[in-house]
């Protein structure tokens, strides 16, 4: 993962997206609305554009717009939820979960890609239908969502947010291991391969 020759390629890619003045208002919108999102959507944007990168996508700036903005839904959710140092309770949580379909206007509105469009829609959807908003099957789930909701979750998992500590790389690749069923194998396997950690037992292997 840390190889050198990345870091003038990712730059680069940085320093293109943010060229396009709808990306760069988005960002900074999500960026002064909470920090710990800004963060982890950063984060998401570096580990997920390297994946593509590894996997030799054709599509890489516009999956990295899509990477980057995946939770600009979040600015419809109020700041007093997002920032509690408690976990959501029942009725705090039912706001949390619209946010990826509040994500569709503003990329929409601003002609983002139709791939940018369904990764902010679709980050959170499983393989077996147990995700939300919609509880979409395999069938109605793009590469690019598949591979996102991979890299999300590692994010979760190894920042701190206001009421969880951040888990070690190896427990949160574990984590995602065992939820290898509603996510896609295939991208596992390749995260698994880019962060260089191989959990014991076949399905990083």
């Amino acid at each position: 993962m840390y190889d050198p020759s990345h870091y003038q390629w990712f730059e680069q890619l940085f320093h293109s997206l943010m060229q396009d003045a709808a990306t760069r208002q988005l960002f900074h919108q999500l960026a002064r609305w909470d920090r710990y999102t800004s963060r982890h959507s950063f984060n998401v944007f570096v580990l997920g554009s390297l994946l593509a990168h590894r996997l030799k996508w054709p599509n890489i700036q516009e999956i990295a717009s899509g990477l980057l903005l995946h939770d600009i839904g979040k600015t419809t959710v109020s700041r007093t939820v997002l920032m509690k140092t408690e976990a959501p309770i029942w009725t705090e949580w039912q706001p949390l979960k619209t946010h990826p379909r509040k994500g569709h206007d503003p990329l929409k509105a601003n002609r983002f890609s139709a791939n940018a469009i369904s990764m902010a829609q679709e980050h959170h959807e499983r393989l077996d239908g147990s995700g939300y908003p919609d509880e979409a099957l395999a069938s109605d789930l793009e590469d690019p969502a598949r591979l996102l909701a991979v890299v999300d979750i590692y994010s979760a998992l190894t920042l701190d947010r206001p009421y969880l500590q951040a888990l070690s790389s190896y427990r949160a690749v574990h984590m995602i291991r065992e939820e290898v069923g509603p996510l896609d194998p295939r991208y596992v396997r390749a995260f698994c391969e880019l962060l260089g950690i191989f959990p014991q037992g076949p399905r990083c292997s």
